[in-house]
């Protein structure tokens, strides 16, 4: 049964991203949690960020604590959370063609 035409390829919408240096705020400080340098936590709604040069002292160290501490540093405020973007989604409406017919090949209904 022939359904209509199509032009083009059919592709699905982009994958989800996380954008790690969005002002939402991630996961709260866990006093002795492991945490590696670049890693951000939130305490309250302010962001801090694990330093590489001194990591193994982010667990003992609650951001915000100590003035001018090295482990932890202050990125700035943040509200709500960070979320990834949608997934993707198919849209069998739109402007494209599937892959082409090939005789002998089993398909599905639909």
């Amino acid at each position: 049964t022939e359904v209509g035409w199509c032009d083009g390829s059919l592709a699905p919408t982009a994958s989800p991203t996380f954008d790690a240096d969005a002002m939402g705020c991630p996961d709260e400080y866990v006093p002795g949690a492991e945490y590696a340098g670049g890693e951000k936590v939130a305490v309250g709604n302010l962001l801090y960020e694990c330093t590489a040069e001194f990591a193994a002292f982010c667990p003992l160290r609650t951001p915000g604590e100590v003035p001018e501490d090295e482990a932890w540093v202050s990125v700035g405020p943040c509200t709500g959370t960070i979320a990834p973007t949608a997934g993707p989604t198919f849209d069998p409406d739109a402007p494209g063609c599937p892959p082409e017919f090939v005789a002998g090949t089993p398909y599905g209904g639909g």
